[in-house]
């Protein structure tokens, strides 16, 4: 019995693809997460372009930019520049809870995308 229903399975028992393995059997899916994903991968290269690649240079519209941005990449809650009326040094003085304190619904994830910027800039 069992290696009856095995079989079946592997053989599609003559069901017909549901609306999802159409969309995924014809690359569709695929198609979709790729658009979506030169999206952000262009949005990233044009806000890269437009900051200075270290972060310690930054000026306070740098800042603000920086954090429009993360903020619209990653759909987080609107985050208020005047709570980061600061330049780069600045920021780079702040501890992951100074960022939580600041945005608690999404401080971790600039605090992490600020530090690896910073790190891209020291080492590479």
């Amino acid at each position: 019995m069992r290696s009856e229903v095995l079989v079946e399975m592997a053989g599609g028992g003559g069901r017909s693809p549901t609306p999802t393995e159409d969309l995924v059997n014809s690359g569709w899916l695929y198609h979709v997460h790729d658009l979506s994903f030169k999206t952000l991968r262009d949005r990233e290269h044009a806000v890269r372009s437009s900051l200075p690649h270290d972060p310690r240079t930054w000026s306070r519209e740098d800042v603000h930019r920086w954090l429009h941005h993360v903020s619209e990449a990653h759909q987080l809650p609107r985050v208020f520049p005047e709570r980061f009326l600061m330049n780069g040094k600045a920021l780079c003085l702040m501890t992951l809870d100074m960022f939580v304190q600041r945005v608690p619904l999404g401080g971790k994830l600039l605090y992490k995308d600020f530090q690896l910027r910073l790190c891209n800039a020291m080492y590479a």
